[in-house]
């Protein structure tokens, strides 16, 4: 399936707009920032020692590398579907977890 999200890798990017101080935006794989909102936990501007909002920042730009690897535990368990009864268990437990994630990520 093609990606309809700007492809990864993804990375946080620190800026300054509006006089607000350091923001955290998101940067593509062409360094462009291409997610430039304020990841704003409510307690005002968002800087480089706001913790939460640095680490909400490193989440979202580790999104694409997530739904890779979902997709890839989702290749992998559909091919130990053709084994023994314990591969098939554990293949029905591992798309349990992935399916709802990459459907989320990309529906």
């Amino acid at each position: 399936m093609k990606a309809k999200h700007t492809p990864g890798p993804w990375e946080v990017s620190q800026y300054c707009e509006n006089g607000c101080g350091a923001q955290l935006g998101i940067k593509g794989k062409d360094r462009t920032l291409f997610w430039n909102y304020r990841i704003y936990t409510g307690k005002g501007c968002p800087n480089e020692t706001d913790v939460e909002a640095n680490a909400n920042a490193k989440l979202i730009a580790a999104a694409p590398d997530l739904l890779n690897a979902c997709e890839k535990i989702k290749t992998l368990a559909n091919g130990l579907l053709d084994y023994g009864e314990v591969d098939q268990a554990i293949a029905g437990e591992l798309l349990l977890i992935v399916n709802p994630i990459i459907k989320k990520a990309t529906e």
